[in-house]
């Protein structure tokens, strides 16, 4: 074996064809221990305290929800300066998106509308299998969720002035770094496309944000000019500034803890301009004279959209939800939306004594919940399956759209897949989908 470096708590270790290696190791006996850094787990327990910390009953709306959220009807917005036709638009880029989809960016849209105040609403979720469009109806809505700060709404066809709300910011996170870059590099083209955008460049809208000890060789070209380096080439922070400049933030649920370090969390920034309030009119009192300053229950994130979320273990799930949930009860609270598919890929656990926990996702664990909460078949979203079905608890697990394929406000079920030709779609649909799934090729 050949010791190539080592950094921080990394080592990198290669093994090379070597014929005398066998003898060598045969006379020379040795132990490879190898540990798996703590930072991961550091931070999740960082973020489990931050539970602990907050108002018991927003903590149980958060991860415990019971009631569905009660929405006015949904705003007509005004198209006058959307350009829809052109080849520009949003829909030109993507294509007409199908009735579900157009259900989940509805979804978003009204509850950004209505934003909540008395208590933090239960996560939207949008799940489907593979190549049912997930992404793209993420990324849709979050372009439609800065669009919508731009357009004039109306509701019922008459003008009315919306509740006030903070402009948008959009923290997006995943699991992976890989699906992080995707999002980045797709976001950026869109942005770049679309009119009301068209006078800002992509990279002052969009900041990817990466650990330190991220090496710079990994990450795509594409996504270096989202990125801030410093004069040794790592990847830094930029001025708090020019962060909250930013409409997006891209990142991993690992590396938003960054942010919660920082103090850049939505609960910390309305702290500060809270005590920037008090002292200005405490300035204006000494001088006689009389003011009035308006926002300071405003948050800065506005929305976290959680993609591949199923493959995120929860306490990992947790650590942006600590970046952007404020407690305080005068604060206007973030919308969150979760987005994946339990049915694929869960959370990589290889400790049998830890898999019974982790093994499932906040994402799935949600789907779980009373029927009331999310409209599941039965008493709950995903199972367990009936009594002449079942092999075991975990498996051939219900989904909560057996009836429904949308829960008004709360989940959206995609069965329209993109990629599967029809015979290759019935043998999961009927196993997993309850022969929901249909197949968009010809």
């Amino acid at each position: 074996g050949n010791h190539q470096g080592a950094r921080n708590d990394q080592v990198l270790i290669t093994w090379g064809v070597d014929p005398g290696l066998e003898e060598k190791i045969c006379v020379h006996p040795c132990t490879v221990r190898f540990v798996p850094s703590t930072s991961y787990h550091e931070r999740s327990l960082t973020a489990l305290r931050w539970l602990q910390s907050i108002r018991p009953d927003i903590a149980r709306d958060l991860l415990f929800p019971t009631k569905a959220p009660k929405l006015p009807p949904a705003p007509a917005v005004v198209e006058d300066d959307c350009d829809y036709e052109t080849e520009n638009s949003l829909e030109h880029e993507y294509g007409q998106l199908n009735e579900n989809q157009t259900k989940f960016v509805q979804m978003v849209v009204t509850r950004t509308a209505y934003p909540a105040k008395d208590g933090i609403r239960p996560p939207m979720i949008l799940t489907g299998p593979a190549g049912t469009g997930k992404t793209k109806t993420l990324l849709v809505a979050i372009l439609h969720t800065l669009q919508q700060s731009k357009l004039n709404p109306t509701l019922n066809g008459e003008s009315e002035v919306m509740a006030e709300r903070s402009p948008p910011h959009i923290l997006v996170c995943t699991p992976s770094h890989t699906a992080c870059d995707v999002i980045t590099i797709r976001l950026a083209k869109l942005l770049a496309k679309q009119k009301a955008f068209q006078s800002s460049n992509p990279s002052d809208l969009i900041f990817r944000l990466y650990d330190v000890n991220r090496p710079v060789s990994t990450v795509p070209s594409d996504v270096l000019p989202f990125t801030r380096q410093g004069a040794k080439g790592e990847f830094v922070l930029p001025t708090c500034q020019e962060l909250l400049k930013f409409s997006i933030i891209v990142c991993t649920c690992h590396d938003s803890h960054i942010l919660y370090l920082a103090g850049l969390t939505n609960a910390m920034l309305r702290h500060r301009l809270q005590c920037l309030q008090a002292t200005i009119l405490s300035t204006l009192r000494l001088s006689g004279m009389q003011g009035e300053i308006t926002g300071s229950d405003r948050i800065h994130f506005t929305h976290l959209f959680i993609d591949e979320a199923a493959q995120a273990t929860e306490p990992e799930s947790l650590i942006p939800l600590s970046v952007v949930v404020d407690d305080d009860p005068g604060a206007t609270k973030v919308e969150i939306a979760l987005c994946g598919d339990p049915r694929q890929l869960s959370p990589n656990i290889y400790s049998p004594l830890a898999s019974q926990g982790l093994q499932r996702s906040l994402l799935e664990r949600l789907l779980r919940l009373p029927v009331e909460t999310y409209g599941g078949g039965r008493e709950s979203l995903l199972g367990p399956p009936t009594a002449s079905s079942w092999r075991s608890l975990d498996e051939l697990i219900e989904y909560s759209f057996q009836r429904k394929d949308c829960h008004d406000h709360l989940s959206v079920f995609l069965n329209l897949s993109y990629r599967g030709h029809p015979s290759f779609l019935l043998m999961p649909s009927k196993l997993f989908y309850f022969d929901k799934l249909k197949s968009a090729v010809k």
